[in-house]
């Protein structure tokens, strides 16, 4: 069987070659004299030789065709594959500095440090408390001041009052 198909191989590249070599336009069974039977056979031999030899090209390139795409998408979904990689990468390295930052603050969160936290905190919050009782008497103290004010502008307001009644009593008189 494989010599047969070595054979059929031989005779088909021999063909080819032929064909090759051969000018279409010149092969054609009236230029054959009738008495030569034998060319005519060939002739017909190797144009049937040149249509196989051309089906298989033409299935050749079909399936060339269909590799190239075959091989464009492979490719194309290496590329979607690595971008996934890449992405699920950067997740896991996301994850990781989380996780990090999560076992330095477990580490850190021992019973003596929450301990001094909340003793930060509640200083914290008593500073805030202060600065509230400062602000609220600077307002009181502002609003003292301001009445005080206030009191001076009557009295003001009286003492002119005054002023202009002994003026027009000095203007009547």
């Amino acid at each position: 069987m494989e010599k047969t198909n070595k054979s059929l191989l031989a005779a088909t590249l021999v063909a080819g070659t032929l064909v090759a070599g051969t000018n279409a336009n010149n092969v054609k069974a009236d230029t054959v004299p009738a008495n030569d039977s034998n060319k005519t056979t060939e002739t017909t031999a190797v144009a049937n030789n040149k249509q196989t030899v051309q089906a298989n090209v033409d299935t050749a390139k079909e399936a060339q065709n269909k590799s190239q795409e075959n091989l464009n998408q492979a490719k194309n979904n290496l590329d979607n594959a690595t971008s996934d990689v890449d992405g699920a990468t950067s997740d896991v390295n996301k994850a990781q500095a989380n996780l990090d930052k999560a076992q330095a603050n477990k580490d850190e969160a021992t019973p003596e440090n929450i301990d001094k936290t909340k003793i930060d905190i509640a200083k914290q919050n008593q500073a805030v408390s202060d600065a509230n009782k400062t602000v609220t008497d600077a307002q009181n103290n502002v609003t003292d001041k301001q009445n005080s004010v206030d009191e001076t502008t009557s009295d003001v307001n009286k003492a002119q009052d005054t002023v202009n009644n002994a003026q027009n009593e000095v203007n009547k008189a």
